[in-house]
């Protein structure tokens, strides 16, 4: 009897060895998120001159920094730029001190919210070491190297003007945050 029960499981694990010896490896599942609301492809140049095909380089300070600011104001950010590769950059002429390239900075927009808006809500990010407001093409540069201070910055017809206490409110519109609130759970009542 145990001689018989020996040989069935001896049997049994041979079986199961020459199963697993033979079974193909299980294809692992590239994660397309790289956070809880933004994902690779946000991030991915968009030049097209791209040799690595789609790779790129993001800081997890800039994604935190990304995710922080998406919580401070309830809505849906786009990312206008990410990564940039080296030949984009290299064809621009902008390869020095390029944050882009480093994966340190990103250009952002929203749907919801106005520039202004969205630029004093980086203001409150702490690891956001630069703030840039282009007027020309609508979005808000961030980005997180290392700094000993912010720089804030608008570019308006196509001029780099530094920010400073006297011209802040020229180009930062005195707004009050008006930012979306917070979608509630619609509850049904009972008409009993």
């Amino acid at each position: 009897m145990r001689q018989q029960r020996k040989d069935r499981r001896d049997r049994r694990n041979r079986r199961n060895r020459d199963r697993d010896h033979f079974r193909e490896p299980k294809q692992v599942k590239k994660r397309n998120k790289i956070s809880d609301h933004f994902s690779r492809k946000d991030f991915y140049c968009k030049s097209g001159l791209d040799t690595n095909n789609n790779s790129f380089r993001i800081s997890a300070g800039l994604i935190g920094a990304l995710e922080m600011l998406r919580t401070a104001i309830n809505t849906r950010i786009n990312i206008v730029k990410g990564f940039e590769c080296t030949e984009s950059a290299e064809k621009k002429g902008k390869v020095r001190r390029n944050y882009h390239v480093q994966g340190l900075a990103a250009n952002i927009s929203t749907d919801e919210i106005s520039l202004e808006t969205l630029f004093k809500a980086a203001e409150d990010i702490p690891e956001i070491m630069g703030i840039g407001l282009n007027l020309d093409e609508n979005y808000v540069h961030i980005r997180t190297n290392k700094a000993d201070e912010r720089a804030m910055w608008v570019i308006k017809n196509s001029e780099e003007i530094d920010l400073d206490e006297k011209n802040y409110k020229t180009y930062i519109a005195d707004v009050a945050k008006t930012l979306p609130e917070k979608k509630k759970a619609v509850t049904q009542k009972d008409d009993d």
